[in-house]
């Protein structure tokens, strides 16, 4: 969020000083409340006392005396001794005696304030409320306004069994006028301490503010110029950086408050229907788990584009919220597309080449082949000329013809594998992958190259390992490069002297799980620059040749997740090729597309 602007905190302090000064306020008046109350206390407790005396003075009068409407002498004596030994209570005090007579309050004391005599004034004059009270026997404290039309507080109380009241009173100004002082001055010191709290608050938090409003500034610009689009969204779209409204094409204001759906076609590519995708999406990621999807979206031109989309929920405040992040990868997966069309071109073209490679290899190999094949053809000739001789001549019975006929069969049989494994091999493959046993490929793809290893006059030893793993792979890819390997090996051996010369075909398990396959031979065996270029295209130490036996190989084998590489014989002269698979591979597409180069 924004720290909009710095005026947060002195409001916030102003604030602070309004609830600081009303509580002062509420406890200047409560204290005030407190000592008028202490005031009413004291005056009444003044006030009883006199009567008190009065009526102690009283039991000295006469029992006839005390029937008078007027007070004793001596009542009125001893009440002028009281007002002249104490003739005031406070600045503004006076108590004032009074009796009544007929309609009309007479005051025995004169008042303090006035020089007139002590006066008699009517029951209905304002000024004589409290002693009025007084006189009809109550006691009590209140507020009224005195002879001078002051405000006063006044405390009344009769004297029992007398016609005689006494009221105590001083000017409620008085009684305010140490809380107004106090208020006064509290305020001044509150609003000082206020001045200097702000003085001192800003002067503290002033660095705090800077700092976060350059965070946040900072936050701000990488926000803003993130080349992802980032959302914060709840159910709908709170906040959106600039990026957002160039992919969406609209404005922010058109798409805070909307949910992303809104900006979707019904259904995403996968075939998903985008509300119940966004729901599903949403919930997955306010349990903890951050989700990575592609999101296809609608522009507001209509136009529909290919998102990459991460949706992770984050804390803010006191509730939880997605931070969303989206990242145009439209023409990124229309270069992708073009690119698988381009890879199926490439390998079709490869596999091409690879099956023309096949080709010349029985193109070279073509007469050893045609020996192979008439050798059991001119058995089968033989066996049937010897068959008919012996029938013309009528020599021959049942018995005699089932030992040639059964001969024949066999040669059949044996030209007819010859043709199937030629056939095989040089037939046009899909790059299929299967299943397949090492041992069973590899006895096959030797039988096939001993045309070659017969007309070099060298012997092919096999050498295969029990219970080995199935692999998956292209049958005809893989007998393709062992038949090229074995014929390698063969073609580097026409210098090395008949009786040392062979070549081994060894499969086995690695100690990493990998299937090897790996033929030695007993050669002269590679330089190092040889051996760093033995698999580069259109590389020859041959005479004759194009160089693409090896590289395609080498290809084939990649292809498959596996590994073609080439050393020296340590202990010995000639050359070891290793062919590295993974045996039952967890996941392999099931068409190579560069299978073949």
């Amino acid at each position: 969020m924004r720290i909009r602007n710095r005026n947060r905190i002195p409001l916030l302090i102003l604030v602070m000083s309004s609830v600081a000064v009303l509580v002062l306020g509420v406890t200047i008046f409560v204290l005030f409340m407190a000592a008028s109350e202490q005031n009413k206390r004291i005056m009444m407790s003044y006030a009883e006392h006199q009567a008190s005396m009065l009526q102690s003075v009283m039991e000295l009068v006469p029992e006839q005396t005390r029937l008078n409407a007027e007070p004793p002498q001596l009542v009125v004596d001893h009440i002028r001794q009281t007002l002249a030994r104490n003739p005031v209570i406070t600045d503004s005090g006076e108590m004032l005696f009074a009796y009544r007579a007929d309609n009309f309050i007479s005051y025995v004391s004169p008042y303090r304030f006035a020089t007139e005599t002590p006066p008699v004034l009517s029951e209905d004059d304002p000024s004589v409320q409290a002693m009025k009270l007084a006189l009809d026997g109550n006691a009590g404290v209140m507020y009224t306004r005195d002879y001078r039309g002051v405000m006063v507080l006044a405390a009344f109380v009769p004297v029992e069994n007398m016609n005689l009241g006494i009221v105590v009173k001083i000017d409620a100004e008085e009684v305010r006028k140490p809380f107004i002082y106090i208020a006064l001055y509290a305020t001044l010191a509150t609003f000082c301490i206020i001045v200097l709290g702000i003085l001192v608050v800003q002067k503290l938090t002033k660095p705090l503010i800077d700092t976060l409003e350059e965070n946040e500034s900072k936050y701000r610009t990488l926000f803003e110029s993130a080349n992802e689009g980032i959302m914060v969204i709840s159910d709908r779209i709170e906040e959106c950086n600039d990026q957002v409204t160039r992919l969406l094409g609209y404005e922010k204001s058109e798409l805070i408050g909307r949910r992303i759906v809104d900006f979707t076609p019904e259904r995403q590519p996968q075939g998903d229907h985008s509300a119940t995708m966004e729901r599903d999406r949403f919930e997955l990621a306010r349990q903890g788990k951050p989700q990575y999807y592609l999101w296809r979206s609608r522009r507001k031109d209509g136009e529909e584009i290919d998102l990459d989309v991460m949706l992770k929920a984050v804390r803010v405040g006191n509730r939880t919220v997605l931070l969303t992040t989206l990242l145009d990868i439209t023409d990124r997966r229309r270069a992708e597309i073009e690119l698988r069309h381009k890879e199926k071109e490439v390998a079709e073209a490869r596999e091409h080449l690879a099956h023309m490679a096949r080709l010349s290899t029985m193109g070279e190999m073509a007469a050893g082949i045609a020996h192979e094949i008439n050798q059991p053809l001119a058995a089968i000739s033989a066996y049937a000329q010897g068959c008919k001789r012996m029938l013309d001549a009528g020599l021959a019975n049942i018995s005699d013809l089932a030992e040639p006929l059964e001969k024949i069969a066999t040669q059949a049989i044996r030209a007819g594998e010859v043709i199937r494994r030629l056939r095989s091999f040089i037939k046009k493959s899909a790059s299929e992958l299967e299943l397949m046993d090492v041992n069973e490929l590899v006895s096959e793809v030797v039988q096939l190259a001993e045309v070659d290893a017969r007309k070099h006059g060298i012997a092919v030893h096999l050498h295969l390992a029990k219970q080995l793993p199935e692999v998956r792979v292209d049958p005809v890819q893989l007998q393709q490069v062992i038949l090229n390997l074995i014929r390698n090996a063969l073609e580097a051996m026409e210098e090395t002297p008949r009786e040392r010369a062979r070549v081994d075909v060894h499969t086995a398990q690695e100690e990493s799980g990998q299937v090897s396959i790996r033929v030695v031979d007993t050669g002269p065996g590679l330089s190092e620059d040889v051996l760093k270029r033995v698999f580069d295209p259109f590389f020859t130490t041959k005479s004759t040749g194009m160089g693409m036996g090896l590289s395609i190989s080498h290809s084939i084998i990649t292809a498959h997740g596996g590994q073609l590489c080439a050393h020296n014989n340590v202990n010995a002269s000639g050359v070891t090729f290793t062919v590295l698979l993974m045996a039952r591979p967890a996941r392999l597409p099931d068409i190579i597309g560069n299978a073949a180069i």
